[in-house]
C-alpha cells in the first residue's frame, strides 16, 4: 500500500510541477486554471506542493502571479509582500 501511495505522489508531483511549467507562458486565465487544477490535485493525492511553486499563487484565489498585472510585490524589514491585485489579500515571505 505504501508504494502505492508513492508512486501515486510521485505522479501527482512531477504533474503539478507540470502545470507550474504550462502556466508561465499561458494567458491569465489559462495560468489560473491550471494552478487550480495543480491545487485539487495536490489536495486529493495529499500530496504537497513545492516550496517553490507555493509562492507563485495567491492561496485565497488560486490566481497565478504576475507581477505588475495581478500582484504587486514589495520588500519591507526583511520580508517579500505579494498583495494580489484581484481578491485583495497579501502574503509575507521572510528572505535572509
Amino acid at each position: 500500500m505504501k508504494e502505492k501511495n508513492a508512486k501515486i505522489r510521485e505522479t501527482a508531483e512531477r504533474q503539478i510541477r507540470e502545470l507550474f511549467r504550462q502556466a508561465e507562458s499561458a494567458r491569465q486565465e489559462l495560468a489560473d486554471r491550471y494552478v487550480k487544477l495543480a491545487w485539487s490535485l495536490s489536495t486529493k493525492t495529499k500530496t504537497p506542493i513545492p516550496r517553490e511553486l507555493k509562492r507563485r499563487f495567491c492561496r485565497k484565489c488560486l490566481s497565478y502571479f504576475v507581477p505588475g498585472r495581478n500582484c504587486r510585490v514589495r520588500v519591507s524589514k526583511g520580508k517579500v509582500v505579494c498583495y494580489c491585485l484581484n481578491c485583495r489579500t497579501f502574503r509575507r515571505f521572510v528572505y535572509k
